[in-house]
Order: structure tokens, then C-alpha cells, then sequence
């Protein structure tokens, strides 16, 4: 019976530490705090000295993490950190001398003593990890006592495997979200920073210019034959130009200018501490360079490749980014007007016109919010990846002007501007929401939420007005908000979610994994969607990176119950791959482009098998 006993309290011990070994948010963020709890429960049961891993940092170093019951003395560390060295030495068959150890002793009781211990006295149980991503060992040190209990010894045997579970998940994950925090930054085509890191950028040089008291330049690249090259020979041929392109670009310009591709074939340039003059000589190399593109057809003909570029020159032709911007693209497209090929500075002209354009735009918002008519509420399908039916429907705004559909991208940064976005979103909301009322609709609709919803104390109130007014069920409608302005807006955005979610409106974040917190904050704010970052769907055939990030999304979400949307699924190819990955619902091309049909109960396509 005591033999009993004493294996039914190791069978629960085991089941506590599999149960607190779950792969969850809490767990990334403090694993350190989690080897500790290891070492204090085992504690309960044998002698445990010490936890360890080492894993590789590069060709030749490694990172060692030793965890300690108690504080040890410094020959008892130096014991292990050789005898450690000669395990994974032997497991690798690599010589010391060509190997680097970056070693961090962590104690979990700093307070109590270790009793020096010797050679003898330890017994190391050790485990190999070595996959394409991860390679090391985790350990674990123990009394030698132990080795004549053979139930201890399976005990060790049993928690040195969730350990190399744990460790190994761990270590993934976090290789995965260091790799993501750079390619966050970056466009993936090229490796440039990408339009958000852009302004981001444009806004600190802007600062501390003011600061400084110095003048620098803003430069907008277009090329002016890029259709043609990617209508001719396709869009496989029309991307290695733009990666020649990007070279090019980069060992033009000098130390310490930022080079971005905006968008297309469109680049960005900020020249810090830059005169109007300075500009002009940089403008005037890099035509001379991209003149001289080495870039053939796939029949070896040399073709010729110009740029039309734009310049201006803070606080020159305007302090504000938005401004100087507008301005710079101005005249990026004068160049084009005038023959391309060419470098146009602004004039006063060109300037007071960029105004009145804006000017005229706010006064046309202005008007559209009074008269409403004009703002048409557009819908993108989302679909089931399992079941291939329409479940959820985007909402998106249009405006009417001059016969043609205005997207949001051209006027949100005015309405922003002028502080008109709130009344804008709630016009559209309550559009789609009589449709949904008149035409039975039953699924759900994702809202776009913009930054200074937050700030709007009456915002929550409206919706719920609304939601009442037209019998909305609450649960149906979704807010989504960018990943990009969770971490400036954190403790605003968690307080707002959550009000939502008081109510009954659910919450989702957009864009995710394209900033540089991902994994840090979906355990502060209550999301029930996340909608991953699109270039890392477009992109995850042509990089292992990008594949490997939405695989470790969805196995974290699926941890947390928290569904996944993936954008930009343009080919069969992807939805067949979302289901192997168990991504939730689908978005994109394939799938249907925004229209005035608000769809649902349709199976678009059969859902692939696993």
C-alpha cells in the first residue's frame, strides 16, 4: 500500500508539471520563473541541484543557462560549466578550443547556501535537442544517491522529457519572435524598412532636426517603366528588379540615409542634416546609377531602367511629416509630367497647390458627413478554411466623388487630420447595419477601428445605441484595431477592449506579427481574432521565415482559443496549406474582393482535406 501510495503522488506530481508545461503566453514571457518552479517541486521528492540549458548561438558559441536550487559556490559552478562543456563537446564531437560559452547563472534562493558539492556527488541527466532550428542540450543534476532508486530514476527520466519539451518549445518560439522583430521592420521583397517603419523614422528625424536646429531632405523614388518590365516578362522577373533595384539604390546614397521601399516600385529616402543643394547632388547620382542597372531580359537584352524622383526639404517646405511628404510626391509626379527620367524640386506653386488639394479634400469630407448619401458601405468575405463557407464579412468604407469609388487609403489621413474619422465610422457602421437588419444576415462583421476611437468617450455608447436600434446581436460584431498601434497606445487599447467585450462585442487584432510586441501583449487584451500579418501569407512559399511565423501563430492561438484569419490567400495552393497549419478562416482574392453584396451561407470552395 505505501508502495501505492508513493507512485500514485508521483503520478499527480507529474500531471501538475504537464499541466503548468502548456505553452502559453505567460509562460514565453517568464520561462526563467518556470524552470525555478520545476526545481522547487521536484525538490518535494529527491535532491535536485540544478536545471540546465545550452543551446546554439551561432557556428561557434553557445548560450548556457544554468538554474540553481541554492546559491553555490564559485568552485561548484566552474565544476559544472566544464563538465556541461564536455557533454555537449562530446555530443557534438567538437574540439573546446574552437567553441564559445556565454554562461548566466540564475538562483532560485539566493539567500541559502549550497554545500560545496564534488564530482562525485553528481549525477547529470542530460537530453539532446537538435532540429533544424534548435540545437543544444537541456540537463538536469542530481544527487548520484538517486541512481540506486530506480523509481527516482525514472522519475528523472520522466521530467527531463517535459523539460526538453518545455526548453525546446521555448527556444523556437523565441528564435521565431527575434526573426520577427526584424522582419517586422522590413519589407520582405527587398529587406528595406517598410512604409510603417518609414514614418516612424520620418517622425524621429523630424524631431531632431527641430531639436538641432538643421535642415534635411525627403526623396521619393518611382521607376517609370515598372509596368512595363512586369506586363512583359511577369511578375517573378518584375520582383528581381526591384531587388536590383533596392542594391542599386542602397550603394548610391551615403552613410546614414534611410532608404524604405514604400510601396510597388515607389521608395522612400530620408537624407538627415541635408540642404536643398546636398539633395539635388544625391538625386543626380542616383539617376546616373539606376541609368546604369545591369538588368537583362531573359534573352540577355540589356534593358534600360529610369527613375522619376521627387525632393523635399524640412522645415524648408514644410515642418509637418504628412506635408512633406505630400510635398515630395508632388513632385516626384511633376517629374513625371515633365518626361520622366527627371529630379523636381517644389516651387511655391507646387506647394500652395498640395495645400489647396488637401484643403479641397477636407471641405469635400466635411460636406460628404452632412450629407451622408455618398459614404457606401462595402464587404469582403471571409471564409471557414475547414468548411470553405462564408462566415464573416469586413466592412469597409467608399466614398462617392465625381462618379468614382474613393478608397480609404485616399482620404483617412485627411479625416484624421482634421479630426472628422469617428463621425465618418459611425456613418458607415450604422449603413451596414441596416443592411444587415433588412437582409437577414447572420454572421459576423469586423469593423475597423481607427486610433482615436479610443479617445472618443461617447464611441462605446453609439455602437451600442446602434446596436439596439437596428437589433444587432453584440457577439456579431467584431472590432479590429492595427498591430502597429497597440504598443503606443497599450493601456488606452486594453481599457477600451475590454469595455467592448463588457458589452458583448468581441475584438481583434489586425496585422498581426508586424509589430514588434507580438507575443507580448495577447495576454493583456482579451482578443478573440487574430488576423495575421499578410506578407507573411503571401511570402511563406518563398521563405521558410514567413512559414515558420504564421505555423507558430496558429499553434498559439489555438493554445490561447483565440481564432486566426489569414489575408492575402490568393491561390489554392494557400488554402491548402492554411488547413495543414489549422489556420481558422481565409481572406483575399480568391476568396472575394470588396462589393457592395454583403454574402453569407455560400460555400465558395471544398475545403481541403488534412
Amino acid at each position: 500500500m505505501n508502495d501505492t501510495a508513493i507512485g500514485k503522488n508521483l503520478l499527480l506530481f507529474e500531471i501538475r508539471l504537464l499541466e503548468r508545461s502548456m505553452i502559453t503566453a505567460e509562460l514565453l514571457r517568464d520561462w526563467k520563473s518556470h524552470v525555478h518552479y520545476l526545481l522547487n517541486e521536484i525538490g518535494v521528492y529527491f535532491e535536485a541541484f540544478n536545471m540546465f540549458t545550452v543551446f546554439k548561438a551561432d557556428e561557434e558559441s553557445y548560450d548556457m543557462e544554468i538554474f540553481w536550487s541554492n546559491n553555490p559556490d564559485v568552485c561548484t559552478m566552474q565544476m559544472l560549466e566544464q563538465e556541461i562543456k564536455s557533454k555537449l563537446v562530446k555530443e557534438n564531437k567538437t574540439p573546446t578550443d574552437v567553441i564559445s560559452f556565454k554562461v548566466t547563472h540564475n538562483v532560485a534562493e539566493d539567500s541559502i547556501a549550497m554545500c560545496q558539492l564534488t564530482e562525485g556527488d553528481l549525477a547529470f541527466h542530460t537530453k539532446t535537442i537538435k532540429t533544424s532550428e534548435v540545437d543544444g542540450i537541456v540537463g538536469m543534476t542530481v544527487s548520484s544517491q538517486l541512481l540506486q532508486d530506480q523509481d527516482s530514476d525514472l522519475m528523472v527520466e520522466s521530467i527531463m522529457a517535459i523539460f526538453h519539451n518545455v526548453a525546446g518549445s521555448i527556444k523556437t518560439i523565441n528564435g521565431h519572435n527575434k526573426d520577427m522583430a526584424f522582419y517586422a521592420t522590413r519589407d520582405p521583397l527587398t529587406n528595406l524598412f517598410n512604409q510603417r517603419v518609414f514614418w516612424e523614422l520620418l517622425q524621429n528625424e523630424a524631431k531632431r532636426a527641430h531639436r538641432r536646429n538643421y535642415s534635411f531632405g525627403l526623396m521619393v523614388v518611382d521607376f517609370d517603366n515598372f509596368k512595363m518590365i512586369n506586363d512583359c516578362y511577369g511578375h517573378h522577373f518584375g520582383d528581381r528588379f526591384l531587388q536590383l533595384a533596392a542594391i542599386k539604390l542602397r550603394q548610391s546614397l551615403r552613410d546614414g540615409d534611410i532608404l524604405a521601399r514604400y510601396g510597388g516600385d515607389e521608395f522612400t529616402i530620408i537624407l538627415p542634416e541635408t540642404t536643398e543643394e546636398e539633395a539635388l547632388i544625391v538625386a543626380s547620382r542616383l539617376r546616373n546609377d539606376i541609368d546604369n542597372l545591369d538588368l537583362k531580359d531573359p534573352n540577355g537584352k540589356l534593358i534600360r531602367t529610369t527613375a522619376s524622383i521627387g525632393i523635399s526639404i524640412c522645415p524648408t517646405h514644410s515642418s509637418d511629416i504628412k506635408d512633406l511628404f505630400r510635398i515630395a510626391d508632388s513632385a516626384m509626379y511633376k517629374s513625371k509630367k515633365a518626361g520622366k527620367n527627371m529630379v523636381s524640386l517644389p516651387t511655391s506653386e507646387d506647394i500652395t497647390n498640395t495645400f489647396m488639394q488637401n484643403k479641397e479634400k477636407s471641405i469635400f469630407l466635411l460636406d460628404t458627413i452632412n450629407k451622408k448619401d455618398s459614404i457606401i458601405p462595402h464587404f469582403q468575405p471571409i471564409t471557414n478554411v475547414r468548411t470553405g463557407m462564408i462566415e464573416i464579412n469586413e466592412l469597409f468604407m467608399r466614398i462617392v466623388k465625381d462618379e468614382r469609388l474613393m478608397t480609404a487609403g485616399e482620404f483617412i489621413d485627411v479625416a484624421e487630420d482634421i479630426g472628422i474619422v469617428h463621425k465618418l465610422d459611425y456613418i458607415i457602421i450604422e449603413k451596414a447595419f441596416d443592411r444587415i437588419k433588412t437582409e437577414g444576415y447572420t454572421g459576423q462583421l469586423f469593423v475597423n477601428l481607427s486610433p482615436s476611437s479610443l479617445t472618443i468617450k461617447q464611441f462605446i455608447p453609439t455602437i451600442v445605441k446602434l446596436t439596439t436600434e437596428y437589433m444587432i446581436m453584440p457577439p456579431n460584431i467584431v472590432f479590429k484595431f492595427p498591430e502597429r498601434e497597440t504598443v503606443k497606445n497599450l493601456a488606452a487599447l486594453e481599457k477600451f477592449a475590454r469595455e467592448l467585450r463588457s458589452e458583448g462585442f468581441k475584438f481583434a487584432i489586425e496585422d498581426f506579427g508586424s509589430g514588434l510586441s507580438s507575443y507580448h501583449y495577447i495576454k493583456s487584451i482579451p482578443i478573440d481574432y487574430i488576423k495575421i500579418e499578410g506578407e507573411y501569407i503571401k511570402n511563406m512559399f518563398k521563405d521558410s521565415i514567413y512559414h515558420a511565423f504564421v505555423k507558430s501563430i496558429a499553434t498559439l492561438a489555438k493554445e490561447l482559443n483565440i481564432k486566426t484569419i489569414a489575408k492575402y490567400v490568393e491561390t489554392t495552393e494557400t488554402l491548402n496549406e492554411l488547413s495543414v497549419l489549422d489556420v481558422d478562416y481565409a481572406q483575399g482574392y480568391i476568396i472575394g474582393m470588396p462589393s457592395s453584396n454583403l454574402l453569407t451561407d455560400r460555400v465558395l470552395f471544398i475545403a481541403p482535406q488534412k
